[in-house]
């Protein structure tokens, strides 16, 4: 059997995984149109019907279901192939500095053992960079997700505020009002002062005011305070015992729930090797890959 077009597989392989035309087309950038013609001409080339149609959608045949792993495989497949191809292959990665130094920094080496061929240029900053114009390849977003015309995001991880302190200082607490008259320490984000104003609760004590995540977890580690900080950046500090949690944030906290960690790229731009890190950062993130 002749092997079929490329471009007719890659629809097929984008439409069997979104189960939804419009989906598969925006991430290969053309039009809902092209993406059912070239699904209709390889199920010409195989002799076979791989989707039905029907008024509220499409789904897989059995020949579509046999056939969708294959085909996930040989696109996977060429690209790791063409990567291999691209000697000192770059790929930008701009993210917060917090996220940086409390999370990806330790897991980095990984990376580079697993895909050696690949440079990673990492830009912590606090600006969000314009993926849409090429100023980063990928970035990781803390907040609601994207709405960004032509921008594809994906939650990384979800948002869980945890209240910490140095281990032996506070104790444990099941109301935010038990900390109305301790030490906190407060980032630019200002979730202390937004979740107290929401619940009525005044605070009495001292405050220290940092501008970063990062900041006010180290200054919670050297017993200046208690830093109300996202559970991401924890386990290793919890398994070492140098942290205690004291109090979790309610997860009916609108503004947190609505909230993430993203994972954002654009299609336009896309690139072998910028797959590579993204399901890389998604399989550590999701605890599939290697992690610490």
């Amino acid at each position: 059997m002749q092997i079929p077009n490329l471009n007719n597989l890659r629809a097929f392989e984008a439409a069997a995984r979104h189960l939804n035309f419009r989906l598969a087309a925006e991430e290969l950038l053309v039009t809902q149109g092209a993406v059912a013609q070239q699904i209709r001409r390889l199920e010409q080339d195989l002799g076979t019907q791989l989707f039905h149609r029907e008024a509220r959608g499409v789904s897989l045949t059995e020949a579509g279901r046999r056939l969708q792993p294959n085909a996930s495989q040989a696109i996977q497949l060429l690209h790791q192939g063409l990567l291999h191809l691209r000697e000192g292959a770059t790929v930008t990665l701009s993210v917060p500095p917090s996220f940086a130094t409390k999370w990806l920094l330790p897991r980095l080496p990984d990376l580079a053992k697993d895909h050696p061929a690949i440079t990673l240029n990492l830009r912590a900053e606090e600006r969000v960079a314009d993926l849409a114009q090429g100023m980063a390849d990928l970035a990781v977003r803390l907040g609601p997700p994207p709405q960004e015309r032509g921008l594809t995001s994906i939650e990384l991880a979800p948002l869980r505020l945890v209240a910490v302190a140095q281990t032996g200082l506070f104790d444990p607490q099941t109301e935010l009002s038990g900390f109305c008259d301790l030490p906190l320490i407060q980032d630019g984000h200002r979730d202390w002062q937004r979740l107290m104003n929401a619940a009525g609760v005044a605070h009495s004590g001292a405050m220290l005011q940092v501008n970063q995540t990062g900041l006010a977890l180290d200054a919670a580690l050297q017993g200046q305070g208690i830093a109300l900080v996202p559970d991401l950046y924890l386990p290793e500090l919890l398994a070492a015992r140098l942290i205690t949690p004291l109090w979790h944030a309610p997860q009916d906290d609108t503004d947190v729930t609505a909230s993430g960690f993203h994972l954002v790229w654009s299609p336009r731009h896309d690139r072998a090797e910028i797959a590579t890190v993204r399901n890389w950062l998604m399989d550590v993130a999701t605890g599939t890959g290697r992690d610490r």
